[in-house]
């Protein structure tokens, strides 16, 4: 079994190099990317109402979910659920700013999917301008910085959209979309116009 997980690892590994080889200037993008974000986190201070998470640690998860007083009408309360989450587990190494740390991977993370998306769905040359405006755009960089649940929405919708391009038309691509447009619902009211999007897409797909 470890001799199993090693194997998939160390694929994994050579996998990634490779595409990073053959994939230069993009990797420089992602990098940057990941370098403005994690810069914005680090030396700005987060500026969104911090209590909404910490009111989380007060209750019962359901009890929060069921009667969540957010500070915006459009605010979804799981957003707090994994923010708390992320904070109980990096707060020692990055006290008050791992209260963004949710937000913060998962803007990252959605970086490189993006120009897996852009290329499957247009071409290489769109990809790489869609990767350098999601990668390089201040206002992502800012939102992902400072904890707003719209990046961390953004960052799902990206998943959901990689899992479509990734897998199109199989069972399991369209459980995946679903699973991460829900997320991204889940954490920002407004991303249910992605997901309803998304549905019709999928609807015409099994008419055609």
């Amino acid at each position: 079994m470890e001799s199993g997980w090693r194997t998939t690892i160390e694929d994994s590994r050579i996998r990634l190099t490779r595409w990073i080889l053959r994939n230069k200037i993009v990797s420089v993008i992602i990098l940057l990317g990941a370098g403005v974000r994690v810069i914005f986190w680090w030396t700005l201070y987060p500026i969104w109402k911090h209590f909404a998470t910490f009111v989380f640690f007060d209750l019962p998860t359901l009890e929060y979910i069921g009667d969540f007083q957010g500070y915006k009408p459009i605010r979804a309360p799981f957003y707090d659920v994994f923010s708390a989450a992320s904070y109980l587990l990096t707060e020692p190494l990055f006290g008050i700013r791992a209260v963004t740390i949710f937000s913060l991977l998962t803007s990252i993370l959605s970086i490189p999917l993006m120009f897996v998306v852009a290329r499957r769905l247009f071409n290489r040359d769109a990809a790489l301008f869609a990767t350098i405006l999601y990668a390089l755009y201040p206002k992502f960089s800012v939102l992902s910085g400072r904890g707003m649940p719209e990046a961390a929405a953004t960052g799902f919708v990206v998943f959901s959209l990689f899992a479509l391009v990734d897998d199109s038309g199989s069972i399991r691509g369209n459980i995946a979309a679903g699973i991460s447009v829900t997320g991204a619902y889940l954490l920002y009211i407004p991303a249910v116009v992605f997901g309803i999007y998304t549905g019709a897409v999928l609807l015409l797909q099994r008419l055609s």
